[in-house]
């Protein structure tokens, strides 16, 4: 292509979309109840925690209205962790038991007009007490 004066001109370039950025964050305790639980945001995270025997941790998350979030828990190869999906009053939405070193995921879909918090829990459920990773996508 030229321009007015007879000169070409280059071809414009599209601009890449850019990806998402995961946070890295820490577990905060204390965290053990679901009163308790860690405000988290439904963007992409990779968050590490402890997993000391009988522990739990409790995360807090806001779904809006037709959004989806997939968490994935990972413990460390001696460490099993399960992983459950409650409502803030309590009610369980979904448990999951788990293996050692075994990776536990789930996706919740928010179905609804309005937006609803639910709560993810990471429990010490055999083996040795160990770390976890809890990765969060939308």
């Amino acid at each position: 292509a030229t321009n007015g004066s007879g000169t070409a001109t280059p071809p414009s370039t599209p601009t890449p979309t850019p990806l998402p950025t995961t946070t890295a964050l820490n577990e905060l305790e204390p965290n053990n109840t679901i009163a308790q639980a860690q405000p988290l945001a439904s963007d992409a995270l990779q968050l590490n925690g402890a997993l000391p025997l009988q522990d739990q941790d409790h995360f807090r998350v806001s779904l809006g209205a037709g959004k989806r979030l997939t968490a994935i828990v990972t413990p460390t190869s001696a460490t099993a962790a399960g992983l459950g999906v409650f409502l803030t009053d309590g009610r369980p939405l979904l448990l999951l038991s788990g293996a050692a070193g075994a990776a536990r995921q789930v996706t919740v879909t928010n179905s609804g007009s309005t937006a609803v918090n639910v709560v993810l829990r990471i429990h010490h459920s055999g083996g040795s007490a160990g770390s976890y990773s809890l990765s969060l996508a939308p």
